[in-house]
């Protein structure tokens, strides 16, 4: 009898051991279920906050410059500045949108150059011969980046064009007769631009390689309005994303460049 016993107790230990194994495994699988459904839950929120975002600037890019500014000058755009998303589960997406004017003060304003395309700065209304910087830092890739230009002056019949091509500091291009840039303001490579008289735009294109880069006035100076900037968080749960874009003022394509024939800096522009 009680080596049946003792076989009748090896048993339960077995069993119940065999059960917390059991309830083990249950628990690891089902905790891992809920962290791989909750990371795609949260992707998924994340996906559609990102889109509400860009829906919102969407929205905004399809609105005239106008009404935009108006929207600025009364600082209300009321329904127009929010955008709510209903999902086919019943999850609403929500984006709420400001508007600012981008420059129209001496912060630095931040411009990305594409290789080989344009991008126009306002200068109207920029002090007379006072210097204007355009600054950018090496890319991560890629060759180092080359910056060339001009700016436009003058009035109707007596635009003139001062044009610059700078090199970044240990350019691999260095015998292309370009200026080298200088180490200034923070950043590794700057080149400094004259206003001259009478400033209207300025045009920059990258060489060799696109850069993110910086024109910044003087000290003291105020760099003109840029255009609009539109900033849009998308909301889904607990996630959020924003998304920024700058709607420019209106300016002409790279082409337009090659129209362009200039006798000499001290003569108008001949077309």
């Amino acid at each position: 009898m009680s080596i049946r016993d003792n076989q009748r107790g090896q048993s339960i230990v077995v069993i119940v051991l065999i059960m917390v194994i059991a309830l083990g495994i249950g628990v690891t699988m089902s905790t891992r279920y809920v962290q791989t459904l909750k990371q795609r839950v949260g992707q998924d929120a994340s996906n559609r906050a990102l889109a509400v975002a860009e829906a919102g600037v969407e929205r905004m890019l399809n609105t005239d410059y106008e009404t935009l500014l108006d929207y600025i000058n009364f600082n209300n755009c009321g329904s127009a500045c929010s955008l709510d998303i209903v999902g086919a589960d019943g999850v609403t997406a929500n984006a709420a949108i400001t508007l600012a004017i981008a420059g129209g003060s001496s912060d630095p304003h931040e411009i990305n150059l594409e290789l080989n395309s344009v991008v126009e700065v306002n200068m109207e209304g920029y002090p007379n011969s006072t210097d204007i910087y355009i600054c950018w830092d090496s890319p991560a890739t890629g060759d180092l980046p080359s910056i060339t230009g001009y700016i436009i002056k003058g009035g109707e019949g007596n635009y003139g064009m001062g044009a610059f091509s700078i090199n970044s500091l240990g350019s691999l291009y260095g015998d292309n007769g370009f200026t080298d840039a200088t180490s200034s303001l923070g950043y590794t490579h700057c080149a400094t631009i004259n206003s001259s008289t009478d400033p209207d735009v300025l045009r920059i294109r990258a060489l060799y390689n696109g850069v993110r880069a910086y024109v910044i006035p003087s000290g003291g100076a105020t760099l003109p309005s840029q255009g609009i900037l539109i900033t849009s968080l998308g909301t889904v749960l607990d996630s959020e994303k924003t998304v920024e874009v700058l709607m420019s003022n209106p300016y002409l394509p790279t082409p337009f460049d090659y129209v362009l024939y200039q006798k000499s800096e001290d003569n108008p522009l001949s077309n």
